[in-house]
């Protein structure tokens, strides 16, 4: 009979040490996209309320997008745990899209706001998901 191979604390110190800097990374993201965005926006948009509203559409967004992250996140069962797939695919889309924020202002507000729509929704994803779980 095989005995059963025990993994130990040691085994998952590098896979903490990556996902702890990825959200010390999102961290970091969010008072340059506060500060930022709203600097983006002003080459289209002239009214200071709008600008605000925008920029409270992601606060708007987790409210109701990490319930439901959540709750999606912990029906799934994989290999890789239940949250880890989440993290994987959603913390990268989140890094290139906030990369991509400037080259949209530079083009099309329209281009703007969606990209801002897209790195707020799978930031929320990522966001729903910290509490990272293993098995």
């Amino acid at each position: 009979m095989a005995k059963a191979k025990k993994r130990g604390l040691k085994g998952y110190y590098l896979t903490t040490f990556l996902i702890g800097l990825g959200f010390f990374t999102m961290g970091l993201m969010d008072p340059l996209y506060d500060t930022y965005v709203p600097i983006f926006l002003a080459r289209f948009v002239e009214s200071k309320a709008v600008i605000g509203s925008i920029m409270t559409f992601d606060n708007i967004l987790a409210i109701f997008l990490i319930p439901i992250f959540s709750a999606i996140s912990d029906r799934t069962q994989t290999k890789i745990g239940r949250r880890m797939p989440f993290i994987v695919i959603c913390l990268p889309i989140t890094a290139v899209a906030f990369g991509l924020i400037p080259f949209s202002a530079l083009s099309a507000l329209w281009i703007l706001i969606v990209l801002v729509f897209v790195l707020n929704l799978f930031k929320q994803a990522v966001c729903a998901d910290a509490r990272y779980d293993p098995w």
